[in-house]
């Protein structure tokens, strides 16, 4: 069965904790280990696995950071040609974009200020908003799919674990995921940083994501490898905007 994977870095250990399931569209529980299939309507990265684990912010109606991205498809069997990770329950955020799909094609003719690219939330699928559930069932019903896109707000930060000292976060992530979701922070290196963080933009939050551990990216076993074996931790993470 499929299972989130849950990391709590007091001990560093790993843990494999079901989820219930959520009721979603057959052509849209596929499973995270799998490439994106040609025909398919849109590859989502396990959202059957269990109801998005915490709330994102998202960016306010006058933010001008946002863009809106028209993908229409012309046969019902047409790839929107991405896939996503749905582990939060306000936004989505963009996996992959498929070689040949709709979005491929669209970044191709885009300004490069207006590409929708691995690491973009979507905050928006037509008229939905109102979470991921509704946006991806937007997705898969419409012809017309207009995504609203907002940019992420990136930050830095530098931990130095000492002998005995806990991170004591408590992360979440799938095994096709290239982030760890922040969704607890418990009494250790993190809230100490924290209390001590002079600008608040750089507050490690729950709904944070961790996409970058001392340079190292890509996928949540490489990001998890470095934050276990590295005293010195620079951590690059992001947050959609917020309202």
């Amino acid at each position: 069965s499929k299972a989130q994977i849950s990391v709590w870095l007091i001990a560093v250990s790993v843990e494999a904790a079901e989820q219930p399931r959520v009721a979603m569209p057959e052509p849209l529980l596929r499973s995270p280990y799998s490439e994106a299939p040609q025909g398919a309507e849109l590859v989502v990265e396990d959202c059957a696995g269990g109801e998005p684990v915490v709330e994102d912010a998202v960016a306010s109606e006058e933010d001008d950071g946002r863009i809106e991205v028209l993908l229409e498809k012309t046969d019902p069997g047409q790839s929107l040609g991405f896939t996503v990770d749905c582990l939060t329950s306000r936004a989505l955020l963009v996996n992959s974009v498929v070689q040949g799909g709709l979005l491929d094609a669209y970044n191709t003719q885009a300004p490069a200020d207006k590409r929708c690219h691995p690491g973009t939330y979507i905050v928006g699928v037509n008229n939905k908003s109102d979470g991921v559930t509704s946006m991806i069932r937007e997705m898969q019903s419409a012809d017309k799919v207009t995504l609203r896109l907002a940019p992420r707000a990136e930050f830095s930060v530098d931990i130095t674990k000492e002998v005995g000292s806990l991170l004591a976060l408590n992360l979440h992530f799938l095994p096709g995921s290239n982030s760890l979701v922040v969704t607890e922070i418990g009494n250790g290196l993190i809230k100490e940083y924290n209390e001590r963080a002079g600008d608040s933009d750089k507050v490690i939050k729950a709904s944070d994501r961790i996409v970058e551990v001392n340079g190292h990216s890509g996928n949540a076993a490489t990001l998890m490898e470095a934050l276990r074996k590295n005293r010195e931790l620079n951590l690059k993470l992001v947050h959609p905007p917020t309202p």
